[in-house]
């Protein structure tokens, strides 16, 4: 899987060498923006799962502002690339709780460990809250609150998962294996390629299909044993 991200530098050598770097390194850069308006217009349409921030933005506000802007509205992790390193500046940092700090002039080992490191915490990005009866899903629509038991099933849809509950349809930006994974519920068995099913709100399994409410999720031949050892039969 190929993972996502954008840059925000206004310098636009520093930022032509980190897209560079980062494209070596493996990952997709979906956008550049060297000004305010653009990043915010530029991450509402990508929707990148990471964004590499510069501080010292020479706009009206600076990335740490615009970094709080991003993550208030549109709920996107951030790594901060500066070349302050000022107790003040650290302090705004600190408050925003960003997956990195990049101080530079940087190397490619430091940006090779500071993104992988955060792409391993968004990866788990599916968390508990502190009520655990609710898990929240980094998904394209921004972190969207669920009930673990109001989940119908999951559909795999490219490299994303559609989560299907019985009033909404949230598209989590992680693969079907990986939201599997990070859930681990006993409830959610995988019975195809693309779908997984929560045993709870199966009503009827007829014609190699299982009905849940109004949808019909298909039983793969190498899913069908497993099916039927996790639910009772009488």
């Amino acid at each position: 899987m190929t993972r996502n991200v954008m840059i925000v530098e206004d310098d636009v050598f520093i930022a032509s060498d980190l897209s560079e770097i980062l494209k070596e390194l493996g990952y997709d850069v979906l956008a550049i923006a060297n000004n305010v308006k653009d990043a915010l217009s530029l991450a509402k349409f990508h929707r990148p799962e990471l964004i590499l921030m510069d501080i010292g933005l020479n706009d009206v506000i600076d990335g740490v502002h615009l970094a709080s802007i991003l993550k208030s509205e549109q709920q996107i992790p951030v790594i901060f690339t500066t070349a302050f390193t000022d107790s003040e500046t650290l302090e705004r940092v600190k408050s925003l709780s960003p997956l990195g700090y990049i101080v530079k002039p940087y190397s490619t080992d430091i940006i090779k460990v500071t993104v992988e490191l955060a792409f391993a915490r968004i990866h788990e990005t599916i968390i508990s809250n502190a009520s655990s009866e609710h898990v929240f899903i980094n998904s394209v629509q921004g972190m969207v609150s669920v009930n673990p038991d109001d989940i119908l099933y999951l559909e795999a849809f490219d490299y994303y998962a559609n989560v299907i509950t019985e009033s909404s349809k949230i598209l989590a930006k992680m693969t079907l294996k990986e939201v599997l994974e990070t859930l681990s519920l006993e409830s959610l068995v995988r019975v195809h390629k693309s779908y997984a099913i929560n045993i709870k709100h199966i009503q009827r399994i007829k014609d190699n299909q299982i009905h849940i409410s109004e949808h019909r999720i298909p039983i793969g031949r190498a899913y069908k044993s497993d099916l039927f050892q996790r639910i009772k039969i009488l």
